[in-house]
């Protein structure tokens, strides 16, 4: 007997994020099926039934953290408005990110250590990639509109996305304590804004 449409997602988004909640806390050697099946209290036949087997759940997981990050890279397709809101709007989004105890950018760096999914590193390559793309686009913008010093974009964005990384490390092993994070994120901004007005 088949599951309804409307209940088949429903129950597959329940999957998602028991899968989410388990990476988040037991790691990846931790996301098991039956773990999965435990945190979303349901059966390992009905886990099974919506994802397949463990690269299914991988590759589940892995657009979800996706669609995550996109979200947050959002002020980087900003066509029209001040470049230096956008650019701050986008690393507050990243500081955000980086803070949540489910953190889609830990849960990436997570999955792209899984050699078996090939997909995982792709999408976290391809997105990287994507992401100074955009941010190339908003700097050579603020360039043009003289916000700030950015006459190959391209390069000042590849330095600006591995300087937050960067950052973002830091911030991710000290979530926990919130004062330094409010440092990190200062500090990160500003260091990005001195690369700029050079």
């Amino acid at each position: 007997m088949e599951e309804q449409p409307n209940r088949g997602a429903q129950r597959r988004a329940h999957i998602l994020q028991a899968a989410l909640d388990v990476l988040a806390i037991a790691g990846l050697n931790g996301l098991t099926m039956h773990a999965v099946a435990t945190r979303a209290e349901l059966a390992k036949s009905v886990v099974l039934y919506h994802v397949r087997d463990r690269a299914g759940l991988l590759r589940l997981v892995t657009e979800e953290v996706a669609l995550q990050r996109s979200a947050v890279d959002a002020p980087l397709y900003a066509m029209d408005g001040d470049p230096r809101q956008h650019l701050t709007h986008w690393l507050n989004g990243l500081f955000d990110m980086a803070q949540r105890a489910d953190s889609p950018i830990r849960l990436a760096w997570l999955l792209q250590l899984d050699p078996e999914l090939p997909l995982a590193n792709m999408t976290g390559q391809s997105q990287d990639k994507h992401t100074v793309h955009r941010l190339a686009q908003l700097l050579a913008r603020g360039h043009a509109q003289a916000c700030w010093h950015a006459a190959d974009a391209v390069r000042v964005a590849t330095a600006v996305k591995a300087l937050t990384d960067g950052y973002l490390l830091q911030v991710l092993a000290a979530r926990d304590d919130s004062a330094l994070c409010q440092r990190l994120r200062a500090t990160c901004r500003g260091t990005v804004m001195d690369l700029l007005v050079r």
